[in-house]
């Protein structure tokens, strides 16, 4: 990654290549991001760091760091074991000292709510959590040519059978967010929740006020599972449905039963559960890894193929037990990843998408006869445990989309398939790491993606995307840095989507902040704080 210190060095070397200085490219942009704050800080860096007087001017330092004498290895070495601190840590120990002798006074006081005499000492205020950001990362990653606006990874988007504008979205580490807009607009409904980690969302086709949930995200935050959560008001309001049997277990796919809607059925990294009493208790039905469910629109007791790690399978007595499917020409190697769905308006056509090995696999149903597809677009399937699905337009016999690190559709003339990549396509691209797909009732051209970078809408089948992230609160901050001096002075590593910075403004942050009262507060809110909960880690 280039950054405007790179530029510079090369406009001061005119070109040729320069020696790469002590500490490379991680001490200029250290110089760079101390410099933007404030020059004098880089005075405390030279007067630590052995950097020699040829390379300084390549920093933009200030005159006393260009003259200060260089530090020799015995010097620095010397200092560490003096164990002096910087001058810049000096306002930051002065607020820590601050804030002890505040606590020290306290020591020896009753207890807020003991009453002293004939009064009672109110108790303090509780602290209270803030949301300072992101509400939307501009500049996103792509593989094309343009940057787009990017937010954090979505596991699972649902649209409300009876209305296309009401959405409701599973984030791996941010909850469940409703949306009443077609994206538009967006609120948290789920801040309450034990878990965040959200794996599968499934509305009622029978009575879409009642959504369902699965907890814990099969991707990679499967140990955060809480159990299955149900709504009865379309999304809005939640609560605990099930624990047991899902504690620490993650979901991949949620379905309920098109003909008989008291029937659930769940695809975890346990294995196939199935609910017979709306989701109340829950039975496992077969072991091992499942991927993925696609269930007739007559229901599972006319058919129910499910993805498992050995393969796929097929039930004809609601999943109570399983049939191997043998698909011709199989690979010897184990299953990376496994995906099924069918066209439900001709549910004997159905696909199956797997990758074993360094090989992407395809099969399609027509009746009952399964055939292998090839050949199929330039997939990239290194993640394909993380990143994979194949979805079938409800309505469409001829037409595919296969889901990995970039998203293919592919569609069918006759008995050949045309296949165009809709994620990295030129200035039309969207993030990587494909998730998820949705498609709007009554429109199976109004498609939705879920990636890493966030949730993303097509009216015309991804040949252009418009982004749907801003106001999403789902970023997940995996580092965090903060300025000793400021809390308005933050840094923060996401998951997959760069390094951001807060200064101020909540439009550019993934961590939240916490206040209280009294002089700790002053430390507390020069430290700052991420959430495990709205923003996860």
């Amino acid at each position: 990654m280039r950054s405007k210190i790179d530029a510079r060095i090369e406009r001061l070397t005119k070109g040729k290549k320069p020696k790469s200085p002590l500490g490379g490219k991680a001490l200029q942009r250290l110089f760079t991001y101390l410099g933007e704050r404030d020059p004098k800080l880089n005075d405390d860096v030279v007067a630590t760091i052995a950097v020699p007087k040829a390379a300084r001017p390549k920093f933009g330092l200030t005159k006393r760091a260009l003259r200060a004498k260089p530090v020799s290895a015995a010097r620095a070495a010397a200092r560490g074991r003096r164990r002096q601190a910087p001058p810049a840590a000096k306002p930051f120990a002065a607020a820590i000292a601050k804030a002890a002798a505040a606590l020290s006074k306290t020591k020896g006081r009753p207890r807020a709510g003991v009453r002293r005499g004939a009064a009672a000492i109110p108790a303090a205020p509780p602290s209270v959590w803030q949301a300072i950001g992101p509400s939307l990362i501009p500049n996103g990653q792509t593989y094309g040519t343009n940057r787009v606006d990017v937010i954090g990874r979505v596991s699972s988007i649902a649209v409300d059978p009876n209305n296309p504008k009401h959405l409701l979205l599973g984030a791996a580490g941010g909850g469940i967010w409703e949306s009443p807009d077609s994206g538009a607009n967006w609120k948290p409904r789920t801040d309450q929740m034990p878990s965040l980690a959200i794996g599968a969302i499934a509305f009622d086709p029978a009575a879409p006020s009642r959504v369902y949930a699965g907890s814990g995200e099969g991707n990679f935050y499967a140990n955060l599972g809480a159990g299955v959560y149900k709504s009865t008001n379309g999304g809005t309001t939640w609560a605990v449905l099930a624990s047991a049997p899902f504690v620490g277990v993650g979901f991949y796919d949620l379905v309920v039963d098109p003909k008989n809607p008291t029937v659930l059925y769940a695809a975890t990294t346990n294995g196939f559960y199935k609910s017979a009493n709306s989701g109340a208790s829950w039975s496992l039905k077969r072991a091992g890894r499942c991927w993925d469910i696609s269930v007739h629109p007559s229901g599972g007791s006319a058919e129910l193929l499910a993805a498992f790690v050995d393969g796929i399978f097929v039930s004809t007595n609601a999943g109570n037990t399983f049939t191997s499917v043998a698909l011709p020409s199989m690979p010897a190697s184990a299953w990376a990843r496994l995906a099924v769905d069918r066209v439900m308006a001709a549910p004997d056509i159905a696909y199956v998408f797997g990758a074993a090995g360094a090989t992407a696999y395809l099969w399609r149903r027509t009746g009952t006869t399964w055939t292998k597809i090839t050949p199929l677009p330039g997939l990239d399937i290194n993640q394909a445990w993380y990143d994979w699905y194949v979805a079938v337009p409800p309505d469409n016999r001829g037409q595919v989309y296969l889901g990995a690190i970039d998203a293919f559709r592919g569609d069918l003339s006759g008995s050949s398939w045309a296949w165009t990549d809709i994620t990295t396509q030129g200035g039309k691209s969207i993030h990587p790491d494909q998730h998820c797909l949705t498609f709007s009732p009554g429109n199976s051209k109004i498609i939705y993606a879920g990636n890493d970078g966030g949730i993303f809408r097509s009216t015309n089948s991804g040949a252009s995307w418009t982004p749907l992230n801003k106001g999403l609160g789902i970023t997940e901050v995996e580092y965090l840095a903060s300025d000793p001096n400021t809390w308005k002075w933050l840094m923060a590593g996401t998951q997959d989507n760069g390094t951001i910075r807060f200064t101020g403004s909540a439009a550019l942050c993934g961590i939240i902040s916490l206040t209280g009262t009294g002089a700790i507060a002053e430390l507390i809110s020069s430290i700052r704080m991420w959430s495990i909960t709205r923003f996860s880690m």
